[in-house]
């Protein structure tokens, strides 16, 4: 039955005009292999096939394919039958962008390496052709071939559209100082008094920290201590400032030494009038130098972030400066990103979604507006919190310089 099956898919696409003689189409061809109706299957008697047509494969006691010529083939519908069979052929004849080589229509005994390079090793008649598909090759190789466009990488495409825009909001609870990117790559970061500081080098910095430190010369960005400027008469800030320090203790806001603008000076500060029971801790301090027909002198003191909550309220008070003054212009938003939020423009919103590959770079009319973000405090205040404090009695005027920032 599976013969029968095989020649029935075989001549499924044969034409109608092919005639055969009797017993080609089948017939006689199921024939019991040893189980006759009579018979048992173990029996040893056989029935030799009679010459039945077309079987597949070879067959005992002569038999095979089939040596009988058909009784007549019309030209017409045989060719049809042939139609995709002959385009398949001059297809596969015509295609020359293979990648088969002359020699390899040599049987394998025959071939050599140096039939690659070497033309005169190949037999006479297939020389012109070897020679032809070598110059073509040469010719192809020496065209300039279009550099493919480079794909953005993984990192490339993750990236943020505005990056100012992003760094803003990875800074709403610590600040970033402005060698925070330097330090990233460098340094062990960590989150202390609202800012994010480089703690400690890593693996492959600590041997050129440490070859700096021990014979040349090692930068330490201390920017994010926080700063507070001090105007006023000179002899009532000395009187105002009396009470936080003591001579036993050190130099003082009036020792000669930095009084002049000179010299930047290490005092330790205490409570007012409370000396030595309630010291506050170091700072650092600098007067600017005078003016010639000016009485007012200017005084920046510089403190770690931890003690600022308690020297600006002391300060406050010996100074006599209550009077707060609120800033004019909101700092956390510019008037061009609020008009922006408000009224949106068509232009805006279709550039929202960037498509893959585009660039972004700020347009030329965004240079005349104001930067999109005005970062003030150091992470221990709010930015809407005032940062200017002045005294209506001795008109000393005390202002919170610490990082003030202007993000471009």
């Amino acid at each position: 039955a599976a013969k029968v099956k095989m020649r029935v898919k075989k001549m499924r696409n044969q034409p109608a005009s092919v005639q055969y003689p009797s017993g080609v189409n089948g017939e006689g061809s199921s024939q019991s292999r040893g189980h006759g109706s009579g018979g048992h299957p173990s029996s040893k008697e056989m029935k030799i096939p009679e010459d039945t047509g077309w079987v597949r494969g070879h067959q005992r006691y002569g038999g095979g394919y089939s040596k009988q010529m058909p009784k007549f083939i019309t030209g017409g519908a045989f060719a049809r039958a042939r139609a995709a069979e002959v385009k398949v052929m001059l297809r596969a004849v015509s295609q020359t962008t293979s990648s088969s080589h002359v020699f390899q229509a040599l049987p394998k005994h025959m071939r050599r390496r140096a039939m690659s390079h070497n033309t005169k090793r190949l037999p006479r008649r297939l020389r012109d052709m070897a020679d032809r598909m070598r110059e073509k090759s040469i010719q192809a190789g020496s065209k300039k071939k279009k550099e493919p466009a480079k794909s953005k990488s993984r990192k490339a495409r993750r990236r943020h559209g505005n990056l100012l825009l992003e760094f803003n909001r990875r800074q709403r609870k610590n600040i970033w100082l402005e060698t925070h990117i330097w330090h990233a790559k460098r340094f062990h970061m960590v989150k202390k008094w609202g800012y994010c500081l480089g703690e400690r080098p890593t693996y492959k910095c600590y041997r050129p920290c440490y070859r700096a430190m021990s014979s040349h010369c090692l930068l330490q960005d201390l920017s994010y201590y926080c700063c507070i400027e001090l105007k006023g008469e000179e002899d009532k800030l000395l009187a105002a400032l009396s009470q936080l320090t003591s001579k036993e203790a050190g130099p003082t806001f009036a020792a000669a030494l930095c009084l002049s603008g000179c010299r930047q000076v290490s005092v330790t500060v205490y409570r007012a009038g409370q000396y030595p029971s309630q010291p506050l801790g170091p700072v650092t301090l600098l007067w600017r130098p005078k003016t010639q027909g000016l009485r007012e002198r200017q005084l920046w003191i510089w403190a770690h972030p931890s003690l600022k909550q308690d020297i600006l309220p002391e300060l406050q008070s010996v100074c006599q400066c209550c009077e707060a003054v609120l800033p004019s212009v909101d700092p956390e938003v510019s008037c061009a990103e609020e008009k922006t939020a408000l009224h949106p423009e068509p232009e805006n919103i279709l550039q929202g979604k960037l498509k893959p590959g585009a660039k972004r770079k700020r347009s030329s009319k965004d240079a005349s507006e104001p930067p999109v973000k005005k970062i003030l405090g150091d992470g221990t205040r709010l930015p809407g919190t005032p940062v200017t404090w002045k005294s209506s009695s001795t008109g000393i005027v005390i202002n919170d310089l610490t990082m003030e920032i202007v993000r471009y």
